[in-house]
């Protein structure tokens, strides 16, 4: 296990040969406040159903299918007084 923290930054990283899937996550931290909330919330679904190069889900999933089956997937939590956005890659 590697870790580091600068900048109010932290990176973590578990390799273990015993596994086949690897999976990358990126979490961003939050604090709760009125304003911010809901667009916290709404960021990532809006993220996920499509860019400029992919146009919706369908072709989101279509790409990441010719990737070896990865999938990828989003979450938001609260924990106490923060607000944690997770995008994760599984692969």
């Amino acid at each position: 296990m590697q870790k580091k923290e600068k900048n109010n930054n932290f990176y973590m990283a578990f390799c273990d040969d015993r596994f086949k899937i690897n999976r990358i996550a990126v979490t961003f931290i939050d604090r709760l406040e009125r304003e911010k909330n809901t667009l916290n919330a709404l960021f990532p679904m809006v993220l996920i159903r499509g860019n400029n190069k992919y146009k919706d889900m369908k072709e989101i999933n279509r790409f990441l299918d010719n990737m070896y089956g990865a999938s990828l997937s989003i979450d938001v939590d609260k924990k106490g007084d923060l607000q944690a956005i997770s995008f994760a890659i599984s692969f």
